[in-house]
């Protein structure tokens, strides 16, 4: 999980996002490929994005948690190359999600940190895409009330 720490101003949350390689704000590229659905999803959030060829990945971190969310060509096979990503980087994947959309799919992973609190990591896939916005995550800590599956 990134650390920004959103109590240090302004210079403090650009320092801490370029020392996890991300450039700080989002550029008109970024802004045109979210699109006003995208745009709507990130606002009032510290943003950041890393620029890889003709894919943005754009960071954000603010009142609704954190996210990621991908800007890129269409890709058949993104959704295995995320959830591998995702799996060889220590998230599990979790219980089968129905999000009651054709439009979205989505697909659920858990993890610990070192303190042995869970997280849970939404990725959420747009089948019917309109514009560059492929996919998106959504993280939050699990409540020590909420009971796990097994093997979580």
């Amino acid at each position: 999980m990134p650390a920004v720490t959103r109590n240090g101003g302004v210079a403090a949350e650009e320092a801490e996002l370029k020392a996890l390689g991300l450039s700080y704000g989002l550029d008109k590229v970024a802004m045109d490929g979210l699109g006003q659905g995208g745009m709507a999803m990130v606002s009032r959030s510290t943003m950041a994005q890393r620029v890889s060829g003709n894919t943005r990945t754009v960071l954000t971190v603010g009142p609704s948690g954190c996210r990621t969310l991908l800007i890129a060509d269409p890709d058949p096979a993104i959704t295995d190359k995320v959830e591998a990503a995702l799996v060889s980087a220590g998230w599990r994947t979790g219980p089968p999600a129905s999000i009651g959309s054709p439009a979205v799919e989505r697909r659920m992973f858990l993890r610990r940190d070192a303190a042995n609190k869970p997280y849970l990591l939404n990725l959420q896939i747009l089948k019917v895409v309109s514009g560059r916005l492929r996919l998106f995550t959504s993280v939050a800590a699990i409540p020590p009330t909420v009971q796990l599956p097994e093997g979580f």
